[in-house]
Formats: structure tokens, C-alpha cells, sequence
């Protein structure tokens, strides 16, 4: 499964960082151990050796070493995941269990049930079934997406075009009951990898107080449902000075991208 490896990968890249980082000041030269007394209510702080010498220590000193045999330590136990990791990584099989229904033709598929369905598949799936959309109102949507939808802004218009061109499913103002309320995001995405809905708001007018505080209340009532900020809702807004950021819009995308 690509997502096993992916994670992998980002593991050793961060430990390559780490090991890097604190290896520039890495002091191969220290020996011995601290010891910290504490008598009288003062803290008293000794460097001890291997060949029985004591030295006294400031806490400034007593920091300072702590701090480089604390980052020695790191950079070894750091060198033996990166390499263990990396090892395993090397020996992961191309194929997982998962993968194997790849290998079979849309016919052959039908006939069994896949310990985990092709993401194309489920994918499929999910975009077939109806759904209860927002009705159209007098303020309602003037630019048609490449998908066919009828959206009310062009920032609407540029979100929903590049989920269309990065192949990730998605509806347009989608019914989604939370409790007693009923409510429409602007965009419910399916997040094919993980097997969940997830939900992008557009805020396109942050600089009317108005809008402004009846969307910290919708923000507020997802958080009420669990459904948080940065793991199951995603935000894009701008002003009139502030437009879309597309670039902060194809980092927030980029996760939900599947082969």
C-alpha cells in the first residue's frame, strides 16, 4: 500500500533532518555523567568520570552538557530507526494483500468480495449515489465548473475546478444533518485513502462582521459533531483585499489526491 510506504519515507526523511541537525554540534569528546545534589534548598550540580574525578559545575555549565549528551543520544538512537526503518522499507513487498484485486479485470472483481475495495472502485461508488443538494436561491449559482456544477463564485468556481483536475471526488452543497440542524457545506470531499467524508468551506467574505459571526457559529456547530478544523473540515477564505490563496487551497488538496 503506497500510504505504508509514503509514511515510511516521511519518517526517514525527518529523521535524515534531525540527524543532520544535531549532528553540526555533536561533541564526540564528552565523557562522564552529571549528578544534581540538592541540600539546604540549592541545587548543586558535579561532573563525574569514569576515572573518579568530581568537578563542580555552574548550572549554565551543567545545561550546557546536559544538553550535549542528551543530543548525542539522540543522534544515535535516530541513526539506528532511520536504518532499521530503511531496511524495512527496502525489503516491502511491491505487492500488498490489499493490492491483490488490482491485478483483476472488472468481471473477475464482480465475482468476489475484496478484503478491501479499489480505490477507483469505491470511489466510483460513492459518486453514484444521489444526494440532496442545497435548493437554488435568488443569490444563487452563475458559473458552471468543468464538472457541470453550478457553483455562486468564482473562488467557488476555481475550488471546485481543481478538485475536478486532480481527480478527487466531491459534491457541491451536499444535505449533511448535524443533530437537529441540516446544513450544506460548499464542498463535501471524499477522502478515498482514509475512507471518510471531509468538508471545505469557502469563507468569501471575512470582512462583513455579519458573515464573519454567523460562520464561527457554523464552525462552532461542526466542532460540536467532532468534526474539527484541520482533520475532517477545511477552511479557505478571503476578503476583498485578500483574495483566494491558491496555493494554501492545493496543500490543503494535495492529501486527498488517490492513484
Amino acid at each position: 500500500m503506497n500510504d505504508i510506504r509514503q509514511t515510511l519515507k516521511n519518517r526517514i526523511d525527518n529523521l535524515d533532518r534531525l540527524i543532520s541537525a544535531k549532528s553540526q554540534g555533536m561533541d564526540k569528546t564528552l565523557k562522564g555523567w552529571i549528578k544534581i545534589d540538592k541540600s539546604h534548598g540549592h541545587k548543586h550540580y558535579y561532573l563525574f568520570t569514569s576515572d573518579g574525578t568530581k568537578k563542580s559545575l555552574t548550572e549554565r555549565e551543567a545545561r550546557l552538557y546536559a544538553q550535549k549528551t542528551y543530543d548525542n543520544r539522540v543522534v544515535r538512537k535516530a541513526v539506528i530507526e532511520r536504518n532499521y526503518l530503511q531496511s524495512t522499507l527496502d525489503s516491502f513487498p511491491n505487492e500488498c494483500v490489499e493490492d491483490v484485486i488490482n491485478a483483476y479485470t472488472v468481471d473477475r472483481r464482480n465475482l468476489v468480495n475484496p478484503i478491501r475495495q479499489p480505490d477507483s472502485d469505491y470511489a466510483e461508488k460513492w459518486l453514484s449515489l444521489t444526494f440532496n443538494q442545497k435548493p437554488c436561491s435568488a443569490d444563487g449559482p452563475v458559473y458552471k465548473t468543468q464538472k457541470g456544477d453550478m457553483v455562486k463564485s468564482k473562488s467557488e468556481l476555481i475550488i471546485a475546478d481543481r478538485l475536478y483536475n486532480l481527480g478527487i471526488p466531491y459534491r457541491y452543497e451536499a444535505e449533511l444533518r448535524l443533530g437537529t440542524e441540516i446544513i450544506h457545506p460548499d464542498f463535501t470531499i471524499l477522502d478515498v485513502k482514509r475512507r471518510r467524508e471531509v468538508y471545505l468551506e469557502h469563507l468569501g467574505k471575512m470582512d462583513d462582521p455579519k458573515y464573519a459571526s454567523d460562520n464561527v457559529k457554523r464552525i462552532n456547530l461542526y466542532g460540536s459533531h467532532n468534526i474539527l478544523v484541520g482533520d475532517k473540515l477545511f477552511l479557505t477564505m478571503e476578503t476583498k483585499d485578500h483574495p483566494l490563496n491558491v496555493e494554501n487551497l492545493n496543500k490543503v488538496l494535495a492529501q486527498f489526491v488517490f492513484e
